[in-house]
């Protein structure tokens, strides 16, 4: 009797660990079959900014039209720009970049990866002495996906107050340079 109850024991709990398989494998191509439409939508975004990054002699007159002048950083060619290392440095793919008439820079790549715009411009600041001073300000702005080398999420699963909360991050950095004393960083 003790061996008997002893099989039905096994086939017991064999019957639930195929049960709980069984619902394993269902919720897993539940999620595979609801998740590839959004996954052809990403891939076929992605596609399509290639394909205009590799064909961009076609594009070029309309999007210029547009307002735009448009390049692209290619895996293997270092750019000049500041504002485009981080491209260089960290796709593996093209990024096609749209440049507005205020040199502020669009970057797509999984879609609108990020933009950045520097501007200088002088400006009258008050010193701690209670004097006024002209200085040169510039002002760097870069807005960008959390995660650029990948499409943006559909949802965000964050909680509210959390710093990862918005999918994109903003940062704005403002510099100054004393025109008479030759100084960085006032103010």
């Amino acid at each position: 009797m003790n061996k008997k109850k002893s099989i039905s024991f096994y086939i017991i709990w064999l019957i639930i660990f195929m049960l709980l398989m069984a619902a394993v494998i269902t919720v897993g191509v539940y999620v595979a079959k609801r998740d590839a439409p959004r996954d052809a939508e990403r891939k076929y975004e992605f596609n399509v900014i290639q394909s205009i990054i590799k064909d961009v002699a076609l594009y070029q007159e309309e999007i210029e039209n547009w307002g735009y002048q448009v390049s692209a950083v290619m895996p293997d060619e270092e750019p000049e720009d500041e504002a485009l290392q981080y491209y260089y440095r960290n796709y593996h793919q093209p990024v096609l970049v749209l440049t507005d008439a205020d040199g502020g820079k669009y970057c797509f790549c999984y879609g609108f990866d990020g933009y950045t715009s520097v501007v200088s411009y002088t400006s009258i600041i008050e010193r701690t002495s209670g004097e006024y001073e002209e200085v040169l300000k510039t002002v760097r702005l870069e807005l960008a996906k959390r995660n650029r080398n990948q499409a943006p999420f559909e949802e965000n699963l964050n909680e509210v107050g959390a710093s990862e909360y918005y999918d994109i991050l903003v940062e704005l950095n403002v510099k100054t340079f004393s025109i008479r004393w030759g100084q960085d960083d006032l103010g």
